[in-house]
């Protein structure tokens, strides 16, 4: 090889590496180190995917610019060109990173961030002219400054990699769904959360529609509680351990020690005998052990098409420019991943239906359908033959949990169980009416009274389900809300014997704060008298459902808190609330934003009862 084949060689690989390493190799590792607590495989897997695909991007784009013919200018522009478009992405995915929201399933306002598109164009429109007009030039920078590129996107990767945090729980198991349904025939206690749902939106709903009371007969409604915190990432450890966050250490690492705590309702309820099923909403606000959780399995951590798909459709939408991610996002059903065949029937089901986003992965195909899919499409063609639920319905989370829960609902095992569901309850965005058709609502509180409606009527029906298998009088059934609305935006509104006793006013300093620290609570007691829906005022929090329970289930032991059961309604308590201001972004940190202090004393729907102690939790700098 002749020493300027040699080079054409090496300048044609440098180009190469530059361009698909960027896009296809440092570009994913990126943004998963950086957001590694979005992602349930393990980075050493993905790596494989990305050398592979990386590896052969180069291989047939080094292989093409190496074999245009020297003379004319063939190979120096196409040197010129892919040196040029390898700095436009690394330039695009690192210093021109747009704010386009949360992927939370809300349409991207495109026609408000036209600017965007402008600056990007422009710059596109320059470099590229300038690689072609000025290739000769550019064509003899293109090897050293690849390199330059290629070594400072390699050093930063190695720098996120190695500051890696330890492993979480939920990256080495996932849950066995196979015995979801199957309760004990002897002594349950069943938690139904349902998400965001606020006090007094349940109130508001069945003043005005008496009739909802009656799905829940033999329960009282405790109007007067007391949440934790105003999302679920503190909320449900607090529900399940009694034991409240405060920054002073990372919070996976509480979450250890929480649910290992000696009022960790699954830990304790494991010691003593009882089968301890949990299916959250989300894996990382539970510390995952065979120890703590029954229905735990080893996760396997290979990486599917559709986990790379993804990544590299994030990739994709991050590197290039803004008038081509809209192609990339697709109304976040996103471009690659649409186009992969879809996973197994756990993948499906699991991956997007916690979260209810839209464009998440069908439930439903006909092809490549597993036995678990086939028994789900059977428990939805049963449903719709009685006409349950409109044929819609099928795309809405909560509706598709109830289908299978009321196909498959049996007291199959023997000993004592405990249960937890976490739905998606009246999580805003909105998307289903209280008909269970799949809409989009607009946001407000008559949308979220429209919601709340539906998913009262879900809880009827899993009550229900539960009468007809005669598990239900002899269950202790928390049927529940982990908070507010944490950012109060639909406001908060008193009953008419509660509007004679206080202001319905709520200062400003309070907003958000009261309304989220509110959320719905109802107790069906285990063998508890169906004599109607009774309503209390007793002051009662969510530090207290650790020690109901094990009081109610006669487990001796030193809980926080005090059984509900226990609390009179003139009792004198004082509550403690832990406000913060969240975002989506917020569950890849690991610790949650400043966390201020509130102290609660009278009725918590009066914004007289709120105080704030000066007292600040602070994020760790």
């Amino acid at each position: 090889m002749t020493a300027e084949i040699k080079k054409k060689w090496l300048g044609a690989a440098a180009v190469a590496l530059l361009f698909a390493a960027t896009l296809l190799l440092f570009t994913p590792a990126q943004l998963y180190l950086t957001n590694v607590f979005e992602f349930d495989y393990l980075f050493q897997k993905l790596l494989v995917w990305l050398l592979v695909v990386t590896g052969t991007c180069f291989v047939i784009l080094t292989a093409i610019i190496a074999l245009l013919p020297q003379k004319g200018s063939a190979h120096s522009r196409a040197l010129a060109f892919f040196f040029a478009l390898g700095v436009l992405l690394w330039l695009q995915g690192n210093l021109l990173v747009w704010n386009y929201g949360i992927f939370d399933g809300r349409e991207i306002e495109w026609k408000k961030m036209v600017a965007f598109g402008v600056i990007d164009g422009l710059l596109w429109v320059a470099v590229l002219a300038l690689a072609l007009v000025k290739y000769k030039f550019v064509a003899k920078i293109a090897r050293a400054g690849s390199m330059l590129l290629l070594a400072i996107q390699l050093l930063l990767t190695a720098f996120n990699w190695l500051q890696l945090p330890e492993m979480p729980s939920f990256k080495k198991y996932s849950f066995d769904r196979s015995n979801r349904f199957d309760f004990s025939a002897r002594r349950n206690v069943i938690i139904l959360l349902l998400d965001n749902f606020e006090s007094d939106v349940f109130q508001e709903v069945i003043d005005e529609n008496p009739a909802f009371k009656k799905a829940f007969s033999g329960f009282t409604y405790y109007r007067n509680n007391v949440g934790g915190f105003p999302t679920t990432y503190a909320s449900v450890p607090l529900i399940l351990t009694a034991q409240y966050f405060d920054n002073s250490e990372p919070i996976q690492t509480f979450l250890k020690k929480a649910y290992f705590s000696p009022s960790s309702i699954p830990k304790v309820l494991r010691q003593n005998g009882f089968r301890t099923d949990l299916f959250p909403g989300n894996t990382k606000i539970l510390f995952m052990d065979p120890e703590i959780f029954s229905n735990l399995e080893k996760r396997e951590t290979g990486v599917s098409r559709q986990d790379v798909a993804y990544l590299y459709d994030l990739s994709l939408f991050r590197s290039l420019p803004h008038f081509l991610k809209r192609a990339v996002y697709n109304n976040q059903t996103w471009f690659l991943k649409n186009l992969i065949p879809e996973g197994t029937a756990e993948n499906r089901v699991a991956a997007k239906d916690a979260l209810g986003k839209k464009g998440a992965l069908r439930f439903f195909r006909k092809r490549d359908m597993s036995p678990d899919e086939r028994q789900s499409r059977r428990a939805w063609q049963l449903a719709h033959s009685r006409k349950l639920f409109p044929p819609q319905s099928e795309s809405v989370p909560d509706v598709k949990f109830i289908i299978q829960f009321l196909n498959q609902v049996q007291a199959a095992t023997p000993g004592d169980v405990f249960k937890f569901f976490h739905l998606h309850g009246v999580h805003d965005p909105f998307r289903m009416d209280e008909n269970f058709l799949p809409v989009e609502l607009e946001p407000n509180r008559t949308s979220w009274k429209n919601l709340a409606r539906g998913e009262i009527k879900l809880a009827r029906f899993f009550l229900n389900g539960l009468k007809k298998q005669g598990i239900f009088n002899h269950s202790l059934i928390f049927v529940m809300a982990d908070h507010g609305h944490p950012r109060g935006l639909y406001g908060r509104t008193l009953p008419p014997d509660l509007a004679l006793r206080g202001s319905g006013e709520i200062p400003k300093e309070l907003e958000g704060v009261l309304q989220s620290g509110i959320p719905l609570l109802l107790i069906k007691d285990i063998d508890a008298p169906q004599e109607g829906m009774r309503t209390s005022d007793a002051p009662v929090s969510l530090t207290d459902i650790a020690a109901t329970i094990f009081d109610r289930l006669q487990i001796s032991g030193n809980f926080p808190g005090k059984s509900i059961f226990h609390i009179r309604e003139n009792e004198q308590r004082q509550r403690r609330f832990l406000y913060y201001s969240f975002t989506l972004d917020d569950w890849d940190n690991q610790f949650l934003p400043d966390l201020f202090e509130y102290e609660v004393n009278g009725h918590a729907w009066f914004a007289s009862s709120w105080k704030a102690t000066g007292r600040v939790f602070k994020t760790p700098r």
